[in-house]
């Protein structure tokens, strides 16, 4: 290397992007935990026909 420091600078588009998509990140995970039944959107099962929160899902 040649004797200079190395300059680490962040663009400020990129960050302000950064913040705004964690925000809306955070929100929508903030709505699947508080309106679905048991804070679950999606089952952990492949089986659609074995989870009982079909017949009563908020997003319609």
């Amino acid at each position: 290397m040649s004797g200079k420091p190395l300059e680490i600078v962040v663009r400020p588009s990129a960050f302000v992007i950064g913040a705004v998509l964690t925000a809306l990140v955070t929100i929508f995970i903030q709505y699947v935990a508080l309106f679905t039944p048991g804070g679950t959107l999606w089952g952990l099962n492949s089986e659609a026909w074995s989870n009982s929160w079909v017949g009563s899902m908020s997003f319609v």
